[in-house]
């Protein structure tokens, strides 16, 4: 049976097309891997990056009773690592938070806090249901500027293209820990997802949900909605009453280093340091003058910081090895939920830090003896 001329013409064009688009489909599929192959680091590469302003985490399953799945355990794991080489400052969580009751951003930040990040630092964009959408409020919604993505590999072509189309300067690392059950069909659906980024990237749709900036520089737990105290609701305002700072016995000479900050009768501000070199010695107690400005500046950091969190981690029994303060003492008033509450802070040395952890002591450290003005008095208490 012959076929008509016209149903053979129109049999040759469909193929023509199906052969054509079969092309432009792998076409794309290499132009994308191609454009940003470069852009993906290895985890020290990333670390020695200068001035990214976060890490963007992109979601992937939570199991029924909350537990990662493992692609998403190991994209947390090496965001984590990363954040304690002090590749960036922030983590930022994205991923599906459409219904009430699944909750991947919630999860992420959870592991996140548990292994040694400050709450204050991790950033939940609970409207990061796609790649693209994701990449697209990072920039509009968190005001990045510069980011490193990390996902697995196969993914992160896709997402380092949508960041290059969207003008986020974006650098990528893999964190292909495991072997993943089912990579051959992601593989291949992923061709099909490149390709419709690709037209997506074209003409750069608003994301399902936009909304007032969160700039990724302040406080994460603005974002937060997985049982920790929002930021806004937990403390409005800070006065502190007192604060102590010692840095520790130094030696088996018994030397001794301490700071008290506190208000005396008559309202003013006082910084008493004591400081001894030996059992046998005597100790030198000065006494400095402290401005209210410098006080409400202390108070200021103390609130954007997220210190207190530290008190949350782990006990450990290994002392701090590159960070030498023994103890800090904070009493405070603080406003939560609209009633004032007296509160203590105490933290000491026998607890697991993180590299993030030293970097914020040392800040506080450096800004609580700033405090210091002019010298009242000197004195020394000889040894009884």
């Amino acid at each position: 049976m012959k076929i008509k001329k016209p149903v053979k013409l129109i049999i040759i064009i469909l193929l023509s097309l199906a052969v054509i688009g079969t092309a432009a489909l792998f076409m794309i599929n290499v132009y994308v891997k191609s454009a940003v192959r470069q852009r993906i680091l290895s985890s020290d590469a990333a670390a020695k990056l200068r001035d990214v302003d976060c890490i963007i985490v992109l979601g992937c399953q939570v199991k029924g009773d909350g537990s990662l799945s493992p692609m998403l355990r190991d994209r947390l794991i090496t965001a984590v690592k990363l954040y304690n080489e002090g590749a960036a400052p922030k983590l930022l969580m994205s991923g599906d938070h459409g219904q009430k009751e699944y909750n991947e951003v919630g999860a992420m930040k959870k592991y996140a806090t548990e292994n040694g990040v400050l709450s204050a630092d991790v950033f939940m964009d609970h409207a990061g249901f796609s790649t693209y959408e994701t990449v697209y409020r990072a920039k509009e919604i968190f005001k990045a500027k510069k980011v490193i993505i990390v996902t697995q590999e196969y993914h992160l072509y896709r997402a380092l293209y949508i960041a290059k189309r969207l003008g986020l300067d974006a650098y990528g690392v893999s964190c292909d820990l495991n072997a993943y059950a089912g990579q051959s069909a992601r593989d291949l659906r992923e061709i099909f997802a490149r390709d419709k980024d690709f037209f997506k990237c074209i003409f750069k749709p608003e994301p399902t949900y936009l909304g007032d900036p969160i700039p990724i520089s302040g406080n994460g737990d603005l974002t937060d909605d997985y049982g920790y105290k929002k930021a806004e609701e937990s403390m409005k305002e800070i006065k502190i009453s007192r604060v102590s700072f010692s840095p520790g016995y130094g030696d088996m000479l018994g030397a001794y280093h301490g700071c008290e900050l506190r208000k005396e009768k008559d309202g003013r501000w006082i910084c008493v340091c004591r400081d001894r070199e030996a059992h046998c010695e005597p100790t030198v107690v000065t006494v400095y003058c402290v401005s209210d400005e410098a006080v409400a500046r202390f108070e200021e950091f103390i609130k954007e910081s997220g210190i207190f969190a530290l008190e949350n981690r782990p006990e450990s029994n290994l002392f701090m090895t590159d960070y030498s303060p023994w103890s800090w003492d904070i009493d405070y008033d603080t406003v939560f939920s609209g009633k004032t509450e007296r509160r203590y802070f105490s933290l000491g040395e026998y607890r697991r830090y993180s590299g993030r952890d030293y970097e914020l002591l040392r800040e506080l450290e450096r800004r609580f003896l700033a405090l210091r003005g002019e010298k009242i008095s000197e004195t020394r208490e000889d040894k009884q």
